[in-house]
Parts: C-alpha cells; sequence; structure tokens
C-alpha cells in the first residue's frame, strides 16, 4: 500500500496505535482521503482489514486511502523511540524520521526533516492548540480501550510532545475517530485549508 508516486508528500501523518475498532479506522481513513493526510496503522489491529464494518466506514474511498501497516518495532525504528534509540542504534530523542533510518540529529519533539511529533492523550496537560507549527505533522493516537503505550509516557513527557482535548470534567474521553478530526482539521487550518476545496 505505497504512496502514489506522482502524489505530493503528506503535511499530516497520522498514526493509530493498535486500534480495536475499525469503524473508527474507517472514519478515520476517509478523513485522510478528505484531508490528504497518510494513515499508518501501528502494531496488532483488533480486526481484519477486510472487516465489514471497517470497509463500510470507509465506504468507497478505501481505494485513496495511503495508508500503510507497520509493526511496533517498525514504527520505533523509523518514526519514534520511547528509549531515544531507534534500532538501528542510532540516537532519536524522542524524534520522528520519514520511515527511514533516523540520523539522530534531530532536535527534541521534531525530526530532521521539520515534522512535528505530537501525541494525544488525556493524560497529557497542554492543550492541543500549543502543538508546535510545522510543515509536517505526525499525529499519534493510542487505542480505544488503552490509550497509548504506558511505557512511552515518561518518553513523551521528558520530550514535551503530549497533547489533550480540554473537556468537562464528567466526560472521560472522546471517540478516537473525533479527536483524530478535531485535531487534523486545527493543524489544516493554521494554514487556511491550503490544497483543500
Amino acid at each position: 500500500m505505497g504512496r502514489n508516486s506522482n502524489k505530493p508528500e503528506p503535511k499530516i501523518t497520522i498514526a493509530l496505535i493498535e486500534p480495536c475498532i475499525p469503524q473508527n479506522t474507517g472514519n478515520i481513513a476517509r478523513l485522510t482521503v478528505a484531508t490528504q493526510a497518510r494513515l499508518l496503522l501501528v502494531g496488532n489491529l483488533g480486526f481484519s482489514l477486510s472487516d465489514k464494518y471497517l470497509k463500510r466506514a470507509g465506504m468507497d474511498y478505501w481505494q485513496y486511502v495511503d495508508y500503510s501497516c507497520i509493526t511496533m518495532d517498525e514504527f520505533q525504528a523509523q518514526y519514534w523511540s520511547p528509549t531515544g534509540i531507534s534500532a538501528t542504534g542510532t540516537a532519536t530523542t524522542g524524534t520522528a524520521t520519514t520511515g527511514t533510518a533516523t540520523t539522530g540529529t534531530a532536535t527534541t519533539g521534531t525530526a530532521t526533516t521539520g515534522t512535528a511529533v505530537s501525541f494525544l492523550s488525556t493524560h497529557a496537560t497542554k492543550p492541543y492548540t500549543e502543538i508546535p507549527h510545522s510543515n509536517s505533522h505526525l499525529l499519534v493516537f493510542g487505542n480505544e480501550t488503552h490509550g497509548l503505550p504506558s511505557n512511552w509516557y515518561d518518553a513523551i513527557q521528558s520530550f514535551d510532545q503530549g497533547y489533550r482535548i480540554p473537556m468537562a470534567s464528567n466526560c472521560r474521553s472522546l471517540n478516537l475517530s473525533s479527536s483524530t478530526a478535531i485535531i487534523t482539521y486545527h493543524i489544516l487550518g493554521r494554514n487556511r485549508f491550503q490544497g483543500l476545496a
């Protein structure tokens, strides 16, 4: 499921860490088509990609979805590592890469290519409006039942990469696909929805 080489690189990549509800992933897949974003499905999925609910939620847009399925190890080697060391042994300091080996020269929280890495979590303290301005974003969302991997939280906090969506105290969380849409359109709105009709 590689990119069409004629398409421009997306400004936003949405990474779903071990999503478990197919309807949410289907909705998010449709969102990526509407926003020209890339979708990363990371780790063990709680459903099959042939699931009828996944397909129904994505409607007839799946042929246009720019997505990849990768393992947790591949994500940590190619995009972000909570240890600060990629699988290739180079320093990552909590940075993203563009899907190739990390060079270890990036500053904290940003990739060598200028990609801002942001983790969305109810455990974070900063509002999503403080996500840094960047030409490229990697937005990382945990799954519907457990959120992000628990062993990532210390690194996310130390790299200052955690953000939350403010909500009333009697609400635990928002639906994953709703949260993804809120953050994605916030980022796009900063650039006056450039490239969208």
